[in-house]
């Protein structure tokens, strides 16, 4: 099960401009940071603040690896590339807590294990976003007809 954390996104100026939003009209995330925070009531995307089935996740691509013309792909990630991923896109406030840092691994190691993760790759272009939509919508209804 998941939950969202919060109602609101944190952009970067280039995609508060692609959603065409002013950039002067949202508050920094923090004094540190020049991304801005986005209230979805704005953004016009849903937020479920309820515990809802996570089917599968998609790690995204470094974009530095990504062909700039290329197509969008999705593959299937090991439990091992899996669980590396989850590693490293976790936050830690301590990473000296030895103990805490044990059950993490093992809680992604289960949880990689249960899930079929998915490495997305794209063009790191807004023009290219509804076609990445339409293939995780189209490689969702794959998932679920062999599951039915």
């Amino acid at each position: 099960m998941g939950v969202g954390s919060y109602p609101g996104l944190r952009l970067w100026s280039d995609s508060l401009e692609a959603l065409d939003e002013q950039e002067g009209a949202h508050a920094y995330v923090s004094h540190y940071s020049s991304k801005r925070r986005l209230g979805l009531d704005k953004a016009d995307i849903e937020f479920y603040d309820q515990p809802l089935p996570v089917g599968h996740i998609y790690v995204l691509s470094d974009p530095e690896h990504a062909d700039p013309n290329g197509p969008v792909s999705i593959q299937p990630m090991t439990a091992r590339e899996g669980v590396v991923s989850l590693l490293e896109y976790s936050f830690r406030l301590d990473i000296t807590d030895r103990e805490r840092n044990a059950r993490e691994f093992e809680t992604l190691s289960r949880l990689a294990e249960r899930l079929p993760l998915f490495r997305l790759s794209y063009p790191r272009q807004y023009e290219m976003l509804p076609l990445v939509r339409g293939t995780i919508l189209a490689h969702v209804d794959q998932l679920a007809s062999q599951t039915t």
